[in-house]
């Protein structure tokens, strides 16, 4: 199968751009039609040690998962490629880590369940992709005492609706953001190269709740900005859930 350079990412790194120089198969990532979640084995030379998957994604998605220090190098594109090492760890070079390593002539990985396109570039604004998306990737971890997906996510943001009229218009702007954050933050974990038990994908996603409250954009918004109001319906939201470990976890490890 013919093939020829990827379009790729400009990684801008205090005020630098890089391009990455990287191989794809024709047509597995359309810069208008994806689509998402497709990916492929791909080799950075120079920048990386090793072969890496990389994952069609949207424009949205990158700038949002980065907070816009990454972008699709071709403005026009929709969808794009974004190696595994920026995506899930921030790494802009160095030695590939396992969890994203790939052969280029191993089989590509088993999908594990067909999912929409709308679940691999979340909003934020539907509580319901942790029901329609993690969970589907994820079936066998509902009802389980490890479940994350349904028995808090859903829950979890459900919350926020109820409350959310407590909330001042900066509030309101926090709240959506770290909804948004919270569901982008988990999109590699439905990837079809991601494979997490239960446990992982509770314990993983948990660590996302503190760095998203505190950073959740590019902005400044942060919870430690909110007014002691805001502060106190984000406490009784939480409080209001059978998961107040996550109060104590959040003012322990993170106090501002």
């Amino acid at each position: 199968m013919k093939r020829q350079q990827l379009n790729v990412l400009y990684l801008v790194i205090i005020a630098v751009c890089y391009i990455l120089a990287t191989e794809a198969v024709t047509g597995t990532c359309n810069p208008w039609f994806g689509p998402a979640g497709a990916v492929h084995c791909i080799q950075v030379p120079g920048i990386y040690y090793g072969y890496q998957w990389a994952t069609c994604r949207t424009d949205t998605y990158v700038k949002t998962t980065s907070k816009n220090r990454h972008k699709c190098a071709d403005s026009t594109r929709i969808y794009c490629y974004y190696q595994c090492m920026l995506d899930v760890y921030g790494r802009e070079n160095g030695v590939v880590f396992s969890q994203c390593k790939c052969s280029p002539i191993g089989p590509p990985p088993t999908v594990k369940v067909p999912l929409p396109a709308w679940c691999y570039s979340p909003d934020g604004r539907k509580c319901n992709w942790y029901r329609e998306c993690l969970n589907k990737a994820y079936p066998k971890c509902e009802n389980d005492k490890d479940d994350y997906a349904i028995k808090f996510a859903e829950k979890f943001c459900q919350l926020y609706d109820k409350s959310y009229k407590g909330f001042s218009q900066e509030g309101k702007k926090w709240v959506d953001a770290v909804r948004k954050c919270l569901q982008v933050k988990l999109v590699p974990l439905i990837d079809t190269f991601r494979v997490k038990t239960c446990k992982d994908l509770k314990s993983t996603a948990f660590k996302t709740h503190s760095p998203c409250y505190l950073n959740p954009d590019e902005t400044s918004l942060s919870y430690c900005r909110l007014s002691n109001e805001d502060k106190d319906t984000v406490f009784w939201t939480i409080k209001s859930s059978i998961w107040e470990g996550i109060l104590a976890h959040f003012e322990r490890t993170d106090r501002c």
